[in-house]
C-alpha cells in the first residue's frame, strides 16, 4: 500500500470509530438518561443487561432509593427476584431535612415492577 492509501484507510477508520462512539452515546442517552431515568434502576437495566431496546425490566435486578418518612429519608439497595422485594439493605444513615422538606417523587414507589 501506499502512503496516501494509509492514509486515506487510517481516515476511515477514524470516522468509524467516530460514527460507532455517537451511536452508543446516543443510546446511552436515549435508554438510561431519557426513559429510565438517572436510577439505579434505569442505569442497571440498560448497563449490566444490555436491555437497550426494550423498557421491561429483568425479573432480577438490583438498585437503590430513598425511603422518606416526612423529612428523614434512608437510602437502601433493593434486590428484586420475579417481581418481588428479595431484600432492602440500608445503605446510609439517616438523612433528615429542613422542617417543611417534602419528598417530590409522586405517590407509591412500587420497588419492584
Amino acid at each position: 500500500m501506499t502512503k496516501y492509501e494509509l492514509t486515506v484507510l487510517s481516515r476511515m477508520l477514524s470516522v468509524i470509530a467516530f460514527v460507532a462512539v455517537a451511536f452508543f452515546i446516543g443510546l446511552l442517552i436515549g435508554n438510561v438518561l431519557v426513559d429510565g431515568g438517572i436510577t439505579g434502576k434505569g442505569i442497571s437495566n440498560w448497563a449490566i443487561t444490555g436491555n437497550v431496546v426494550s423498557n421491561q425490566l429483568d425479573k432480577n435486578y438490583t438498585w437503590t432509593s430513598a425511603i422518606c418518612d416526612n423529612n428523614k429519608c434512608l437510602d437502601v439497595l433493593i434486590e428484586c427476584e420475579n417481581g418481588s422485594v428479595k431484600s432492602l439493605k440500608p445503605m446510609s444513615d439517616f438523612v433528615e431535612f429542613s422542617e417543611g422538606w417534602e419528598d417530590t417523587r409522586s405517590g407509591k414507589i412500587d420497588y419492584c415492577e
